[in-house]
C-alpha cells in the first residue's frame, strides 16, 4: 500500500452508452494538463465510469496542489461541454493505484463522500481541505490577484471551483467569455431536457446556481442564465 497521496476521484454519470466515444480525447486533454501543470509522472486513468489522478503529496510543493485543482476543474468542465455532469472528491489517504486499480482507504472515503449526495461537484474532503489551506490562499482577496480555484458551498464544504479553468480549456482563438457562455448554454439545455425528473434537473438546478453565482462574482452578469432562482449560496475562495 503506496502511503500519504493525494488521490483525486471524479465519478461520471454516463447518461448513455454513446458518451463513451468521448472518453479518449478528454483522457488524453487531462493527461497532457496533468504532466505540464503537475508533473509528467501523473497520468490520469479511466476505469469504469471513473476518472481516477493520484501523486505523492511531495510532487504538491509550492503551486502544485493549486494545478491539481486546476487539472481536476478542467475534467470537470470539459466534460459539462458534453453534457456530462460530474461527482468527485479530492482527499489525502492512503492508497494505491496501479493501471486500472484503485484501493484502500483513500478510495473507501471518496466513494462514501459521493455516495452521500448529489451535487455535480468535486469536493475536499476534511483532509484535503487542511491541505489545501496550507497550499491555496485563504478568503477572497481583490479579484486582480488572481482565480478563484475553490468555492465554499452552503454546507460549508470546499468545492473544486471549476469555471475558474476556463483559461485553460479554451480552443485557439477562444475567449473566456465564449467558454462561459458554452456552459450557461449546456446547462440551460440540461434545465429543459430534464425537467420532469427531480433528480437530473437538480443536478442542473445547482449548476446553474454555480454559474449565476460565478458570473456575479467575477462581474460577468450578462452571461448569466436568466430567470433561475437558487435556493444555494457560494462563497468563493483564493
Amino acid at each position: 500500500m503506496v502511503q500519504s497521496l493525494v488521490l483525486c476521484l471524479v465519478i461520471v454519470e454516463m447518461p448513455d452508452a454513446g458518451n463513451a466515444a468521448l472518453v479518449p480525447a478528454i483522457l488524453d486533454r487531462v493527461r497532457q494538463l496533468a504532466a505540464t501543470r503537475i508533473n509528467e509522472d501523473v497520468s490520469p486513468i479511466w476505469f469504469a465510469d471513473t476518472l481516477a489522478m493520484a501523486t505523492p503529496v511531495s510532487v504538491l510543493a509550492g503551486n502544485g496542489f493549486q494545478e491539481l485543482l486546476r487539472v481536476a476543474g478542467s475534467a470537470q468542465l470539459l466534460l459539462a461541454f458534453q453534457g456530462v455532469l460530474t461527482r468527485g472528491t479530492i482527499t489525502v489517504a492512503p492508497h494505491a493505484l496501479a493501471n486500472r486499480f484503485v484501493g484502500g482507504p483513500g478510495l473507501d472515503e471518496v466513494q462514501d463522500v459521493i455516495a452521500a449526495d448529489t451535487r455535480p461537484c468535486i469536493e475536499l474532503t476534511p483532509s484535503a481541505a487542511d491541505f489545501a489551506h496550507a497550499h491555496v490562499r485563504g478568503p477572497k482577496a481583490p479579484r486582480t490577484q488572481g482565480d478563484s480555484l475553490l468555492v465554499v458551498d452552503d454546507r460549508g464544504v470546499a468545492l473544486v471551483n471549476y469555471l475558474a479553468t476556463a483559461p485553460l480549456v479554451a480552443g485557439a482563438g477562444q475567449s473566456v467569455e465564449a467558454v462561459v457562455e458554452d456552459h450557461r448554454d449546456h446547462v440551460a439545455y440540461g434545465l429543459g431536457a430534464t425537467f420532469g425528473d427531480d433528480l437530473a434537473w437538480g443536478r442542473y438546478e445547482w449548476a446553474a446556481g454555480y454559474h449565476n453565482a460565478w458570473c456575479a462574482e467575477q462581474g460577468l452578469l450578462e452571461l448569466a442564465l436568466p430567470a433561475v432562482p437558487t435556493t444555494h449560496d457560494f462563497t468563493f475562495l483564493t
